[in-house]
């Protein structure tokens, strides 16, 4: 792809790509060569690519009864896989521990090591939550409810890795590598069970807590009193799945012990293995009916291991689809087979580490912690300017009742995204939308960081720990705390004896934060903690102090926030005391000095800004404070004068 080609496919402006591209280039990300065979007199174009030595993703595609694993450049070559059979039933420790030393020995094969590994992404056969990367009640997967998969394959490679259903993977992947051209597509999976992965727009459609697609549970045509894993009777997977199959085939006397048997008789033309299997077809096809006059989509891609068997399959459920739903929905409806066949599962996890390495936030940090960012640039007038950093608003002084409606406001009023008021993975269907847009989030939660009671303590650094889950779930980078005792403690002025000793105080916060550090490093994001001033309680005051903690902690993911409010009590300097942590500063929230939008009191917001260029900030600016006068003009106001100071 040359550098006028990513104009075309990103529709962004020439210089923004340059800029862009260069700092990639620039940085060993990208590379660009001549390109051979495209010069029509002159000079070549020159064609970009991905730098093979910068990483790999490891990716995983679990079934039933299967595994297949892949390490994989940044371009989404493949340089080493291995499928072999498993039981997911054996539960997950067994079976991770089998992913985890496949996957190193991968890595050893593709001539990588753990060090490489930039994010892994896993399918499995049942529904899960994104968000924290567990599996939910999944009826295959006997076990494994509620387990840390993405966690367990974080510890193991210090990376960020995703837990996916299968068939949303196999179907981002056929999607991404053959199919760009359907913008509404439904994925099918025929195995051991049924689902679908549906995208929709362009984009993979998850639904609440990820269970969009769950077809192999509707009520069949067909009655039956064979009992689902899912404890209902005459669900689709019953009768249309390749269990099912199997099942019949051997109450007709043909014993089989594997869908591969199910596909080598139907290959041989077995007349009653292909009757059972068209059958199968047709129940499933009704399902599909309905999935197409609610959906519409332009085509039906059947994968899984008895799409091999394909012919009757897909007469089938052409059939019942044809037939049942309605000829507008299907005027233009193909039903095809998956071009990726079995390796379509690790092909979609594939996409999906890789979708989240190369997400522009990601990608900075990424730089950042390779010691790649950008080099500071100057205006054309002299002036130092901020660097190209994230500008949000947080989403609490936005008016407007949805978030969407916050959001669009937010962007014309010339802001990045939202910081978010909570980031729960609760909140993630609400958010949906936002994937990207959402740079940090500063959540109020049960209990401080550094509370005096124990349990009030734990909650707190669990609930920072389910908002940095979804900050990450996000693309976001990071949420932020105060290095806080708590509110009211009675310690200004000191009515009671402290129950702490200071030494006591700095220990309780190092532990919470180390602790938080951890968890943001898997997650791959920060911890941004917040220094406020003294009036606000117990807390600690100054940006300096807050670094010292941050360092304290030993985690790369605990980083400070400056807020411009709080230090223009507590500093002599603001604009020194911002040079004095910049290898450690990672957010600056902005409000004035009366603590309303900046613009409207006495912080030297120009000087502030050209500071953090002149030291290298790249990371997340995002306003904080009360309004002055209307809520919608002053946001646009403060955007505005912000924007012309950033760039």
């Amino acid at each position: 792809m040359t550098r006028t080609e990513v104009m075309g496919v990103t529709g962004l402006s020439r210089s923004t790509v340059m800029q862009r591209l260069g700092v990639l280039l620039s940085a060993g990300l990208l590379l660009e060569e001549p390109e051979a065979g495209r010069s029509s007199g002159g000079r070549r174009p020159a064609a970009l690519s991905f730098n093979q030595r910068m990483g790999v993703v490891l990716a995983a595609d679990l079934g039933a009864r299967h595994g297949r694993l892949a390490v994989c450049d940044l371009a989404g070559a493949t340089l080493a896989e291995l499928a072999e059979p498993i039981r997911i039933a054996d539960g997950p420790e067994p079976v991770l521990d089998w992913v985890g030393r496949t996957f190193e020995a991968l890595l050893a094969e593709a001539g990588r090591d753990g060090a490489d590994v930039l994010a892994s992404a896993i399918g499995v056969p049942g529904p899960v939550e994104v968000a924290t990367g567990r599996p939910m009640n999944p009826p295959l997967m006997p076990g494994w409810d509620g387990y840390g998969v993405a966690d367990n394959l974080r510890e193991r490679f210090g990376a960020p890795a995703l837990l996916e259903r299968d068939v949303h993977a196999m179907a981002l992947g056929e999607h991404r590598r053959h199919r760009r051209e359907l913008s509404h597509m439904v994925f099918v999976k025929v195995a051991t069970g049924i689902g679908a992965g549906i995208i929709s727009d362009g984009e993979l459609l998850r639904g609440n807590h990820g269970r969009a697609g769950d077809i192999g549970h509707i009520r069949a045509i067909r009655q039956s009193d064979v009992m689902c894993t899912c404890g209902n009777r005459g669900c689709v997977a019953v009768l249309a799945s390749a269990a099912a199959v199997i099942r019949e085939l051997g109450e007709a006397g043909i014993e089989v012990d594997s869908t591969a048997g199910v596909v080598e008789l139907v290959r041989a033309g077995d007349a009653v293995a292909m009757h059972h299997v068209r059958e199968a077809g047709r129940v499933l096809g009704a399902a599909l009916a309905a999935v197409v006059s609610v959906v519409a989509p332009t085509a039906i891609v059947v994968g899984g291991d008895l799409a091999d068997a394909s012919e009757p399959l897909l007469a089938g459920i052409r059939e019942s689809v044809y037939q049942r739903a309605s000829a507008l929905a299907t005027r233009e409806l193909r039903i095809l087979t998956s071009r990726l066949g079995p390796r379509a599962g690790v092909v979609g996890a594939t996409t999906l580490a890789l979708e989240h390495v190369l997400e522009p936030a990601n990608v900075d940090a990424l730089l950042a912690a390779r010691g790649l960012a950008r080099k500071s640039r100057r205006a054309r007038s002299g002036r130092p300017r901020a660097r190209r950093v994230i500008l949000a608003v947080q989403e609490n002084l936005v008016p407007g009742d949805a978030v969407a409606a916050k959001l669009a406001l937010a962007l014309d009023a010339g802001f990045d995204g939202l910081e978010l008021r909570d980031a729960d993975p609760r909140r993630l269907p609400e958010l949906a939308g936002l994937r990207g847009r959402v740079p940090s989030a500063c959540p109020e939660i049960d209990g401080w960081l550094g509370d005096f009671d124990t349990a009030a303590r734990r909650r707190a650094i669990d609930g920072l720990a389910r908002q940095l889950d979804g900050v990450a779930a996000l693309g976001g980078q990071g949420v932020i705390t105060p290095a806080a005792w708590g509110m009211f403690t009675r310690r200004l002025p000191p009515f009671d004896e402290p129950p702490r000793t200071p030494e006591q105080d700095r220990t309780v916060l190092v532990e919470g934060l180390a602790e938080l550090g951890a968890h943001a490093e898997r997650a791959g994001v920060v911890v941004f903690l917040e220094a406020l001033n003294r009036y606000e309680d117990h807390m600690v005051n100054t940006v300096a102090e807050a670094a010292e903690l941050a360092e304290a902690t030993g985690s790369p993911a605990v980083r400070v926030l400056a807020d411009t409010y709080h230090m223009n009590i507590e500093e002599d300097d603001l604009c020194a005391a911002l040079r004095s942590v910049a290898a450690r500063l990672g957010a600056v929230h902005l409000s004035d000095s009366n603590r309303n939008q900046p613009g409207t009191g006495h912080v030297p917001f120009e000087a502030v800004l050209a500071t953090l260029d002149e030291i290298g900030f790249d990371g997340v600016l995002s306003v904080e404070c009360r309004l002055r006068g209307d809520a919608e003009a002053a946001v646009r106001a403060c955007g505005g004068y912000l924007r012309a100071l950033v760039g």
